[in-house]
Parts: structure tokens; sequence; C-alpha cells
């Protein structure tokens, strides 16, 4: 992952998930504070989310529809 090339290169930033404060794996820009920083968790749950989201628009009946 991205931020952990960061980690190893020196980066001194936060590396801690925003959300409950295990190692982050994941820097995301957004549009609200800035970067979030996320744990492997809390990134495949945005990520599923995000695709759930995306079916509903995008199809007809919904993902399983």
């Amino acid at each position: 992952m991205l931020i952990e090339k960061f980690i190893r290169a020196g980066f001194k930033g936060e590396t801690n998930c925003h959300a409950c404060g295990a190692p982050a794996v994941i820097e995301m820009c957004d549009y609200s504070d800035g970067f979030s920083f996320l744990c492997a968790d809390h990134a495949m749950q945005l990520a599923r989310k995000i695709m759930e989201d995306l079916c509903e628009l995008l199809t007809r009946g919904g993902r399983y529809g």
C-alpha cells in the first residue's frame, strides 16, 4: 500500500485509522477535512458502500435485481 511506502521512507505523519485507532493502511484524500487515514477493515467497508451505491445508481433493480 502507498502509506506503507511512506512509512518506510520516513513519513512521520499520522498513521492510525481515524475511526478506530488501528494502524492505517490507506490514506484517502477527501473533501471535508483534507486527508483521512483508514485501517484495512474500514477501507473495505468504505469500498463496499461505494460499490453498493454505484450499483443502485447504474442498474435497474439494484445490485441483486
